[in-house]
């Protein structure tokens, strides 16, 4: 099963090089998440490379 945090770095990146604005709710339902899950893989990546 892909890692649904591998594709989110992803999509943090490309939104950051490209100077996007994404809403939690557009990045959930690109990702095919709930919102509630999108906010947990946030939580793990910024516990895995804090800023």
């Amino acid at each position: 099963m892909p890692d649904p945090e591998f594709g989110l770095k992803k999509i943090l990146e490309l939104q950051a090089r490209q100077g996007l604005t994404l809403s939690k709710d557009d990045l959930a339902a690109y990702m095919g998440v709930t919102i509630r899950s999108l906010n947990r893989a946030l939580k793990n990546i910024n516990t895995e490379c804090p800023e």
